[in-house]
């Protein structure tokens, strides 16, 4: 939508994980997520524009079930239970000059 220099943005995403329960790891605990998203920019005039944007991924909580086979160099590692929850904010900022 646009509005005499005024530019404004939503949006919504579905981010389906890849990772199944039996081989999600701490170091990487994702899963399933939605996005939401607002944006505005305004265009002072040809040579400068300025956009602020904020999204948020609400993340579906991640159970983790490692259990490495017995043969495995890992098995002396052990098993790893558990869940994981979490959720990210990402807050954007741009400059633009034309010349």
């Amino acid at each position: 939508m646009r509005l005499k220099g005024w530019t404004f943005r939503t949006g919504v995403a579905y981010d389906p994980t890849p990772v199944r329960t039996q081989y999600r790891v701490p170091a990487v605990p994702d899963n399933d997520r939605f996005w939401l998203s607002a944006g505005v920019g305004y265009e002072l005039h040809d040579a400068w524009k300025f956009s602020l944007s904020y999204a948020h991924e609400f993340i579906k909580d991640a159970d983790s079930a490692l259990r490495p086979s017995a043969t495995a160099p890992e098995a002396i590692k052990g098993n790893l239970i558990g869940k994981y929850t979490g959720s990210v904010d990402i807050v954007a900022a741009q400059v633009v000059y034309r010349f």
